[in-house]
């Protein structure tokens, strides 16, 4: 019978000892295995019903009264409301949000008891405002009608002309001193267009435009001890106009000096 050599077959045990340890080592219930965080499932887009309600349903324009706008925002597969302090981003596009005048067309506001709610004021402009209510990629859209006329506009003021008096020839450069200039405008001497150079909202810089010949009173005067009469100054009224905005006017604001003051006898 023919013996077994058995240092030819050391190695087997070996290799079956590391494949064990290979094995426990990859095993996931070592203590050194990583610890798998379960992440927050994030909602779905439009998981969420969102309904828009406004009281009233229409607004007058310029009004100082809001309008309350109601978000309701409720689960869609569950019906049941977002919780409480969950936020809503409303949007608008025309009017404004919080207080009038405040210019915000945008607002977030936080649930309570499945509803949202912010106050709408109309603005100066007329016509339909749309409403958008967002969460999460969810919307809920509604319109709100701005109804009457609206508030005048306010009209710009002058309250004084620097220089204030200034050849017949005109080309003089007058600054105009008052509130609420804008361009475009026109300025008028006396009813004829000046040339307008600057505008900002409190001063307008113009070019004065030469006075017509006729508005010049005659005054009396004495040649050789004989009565005649010459041109005095004229004093002009200044009017400011900008379109779609009343006018704005400062009584005899400007006066013409005449060029030629001979004294004329006068014709009997």
């Amino acid at each position: 019978m023919r013996r077994l050599n058995m240092k030819r077959h050391n190695w087997i045990p070996g290799c079956l000892a590391a494949m064990v340890a290979l094995l426990v080592a990859c095993s996931t219930d070592t203590p050194t295995a990583p610890v798998q965080v379960p992440s927050t499932p994030t909602p779905a887009i439009n998981a969420f019903i969102l309904s828009i309600t406004v009281s009233p349903e229409s607004v007058e324009v310029g009004s100082p009264t809001p309008a309350t706008v109601t978000v309701k925002a409720t689960h869609r597969d569950t019906g049941e409301n977002v919780a409480n302090g969950t936020s809503v981003v409303v949007s608008t596009t025309l009017g404004e949000f919080s207080e009038s005048g405040s210019g915000l067309t945008s607002v977030a506001a936080a649930v309570d008891r499945g509803k949202a709610n912010v106050f709408f004021y109309a603005g100066a402009v007329i016509g339909t405002a749309s409403l958008r209510a967002e969460l999460s990629g969810s919307v809920g859209r509604a319109d709100v009608a701005i109804m009457g006329i609206p508030p005048d506009p306010v009209a710009p003021f002058i309250t004084s002309l620097s220089p204030s008096t200034g050849p017949a020839s005109g080309g003089q450069s007058v600054t105009l001193n008052g509130t609420r200039f804008s361009e475009p405008m026109r300025v008028r001497f006396g009813g004829k267009l000046a040339t307008v150079r600057s505008v900002t909202d409190t001063q307008v810089r113009v070019t004065t435009p030469a006075a017509n010949p006729e508005i010049f009173p005659l005054i009396p005067c004495v040649i050789n001890g004989i009565a005649g009469s010459k041109k005095g100054p004229a004093s002009v009224d200044v009017r400011v106009e900008i379109d779609g905005i009343p006018e704005a006017e400062l009584s005899e604001a400007y006066t013409y000096i005449p060029s030629d003051i001979t004294c004329f006898l006068d014709v009997v």
